[in-house]
């Protein structure tokens, strides 16, 4: 879920695969396999989320604009159970817009252009992921971890 209408594109990667992106008041809708994942918004600094899904459970992670220093920049925060206004903002953004989907074109197209050297390059998500699976200490700042048992109580949804 993003919050912030800036209609700034960040992509977001599932286990290395252009799954969709954000920009402005928006959500994406995942379905996982129970287990672990890793998700990733290149952006000014490449951010991720460590997340440990079970079955039949919610979980949120705002995906937010912030300004960078050079370019446009985002940041991913999961959500607890006990933040029940930021809670209440993700059910409001999702029962109000529909989920971000995109096309194989579209995702083409997404990918081109984050592989493009023109000055447009926004983010390099394949060092996104070198860069992840080395552990270097630049990384390490942005890796949010999201446990099995911090899933949404459906009393909230």
């Amino acid at each position: 879920v993003t919050h912030y209408d800036r209609g700034v594109k960040f992509p977001i990667f599932v286990d290395w695969e252009l799954i969709s992106y954000t920009d402005g008041v928006s959500h994406v809708r995942l379905e996982l396999t129970p287990g672990k994942h890793i998700i990733c918004s290149p952006a000014e600094k490449n951010h991720y989320a460590d997340i440990d899904v079970e079955a039949g459970q919610t979980y949120f992670i705002y995906h937010d604009y912030k300004p960078g220093m050079w370019k446009p920049d985002c940041n991913m925060t999961p959500v607890t159970e006990y933040e029940t206004d930021r809670i209440s903002r993700g059910v409001s953004v999702i029962n109000k817009y529909l989920p971000k989907v995109i096309s194989p074109e579209e995702k083409q197209e997404i990918l081109d252009l984050l592989e493009t050297k023109k000055g447009k390059k926004r983010a390099d998500w394949k060092k996104a992921k070198l860069d992840y699976e080395q552990g270097t200490n630049d990384v390490k700042e942005f890796i949010k971890v999201v446990k099995k048992d911090e899933f949404i109580p459906a009393k909230y949804l």
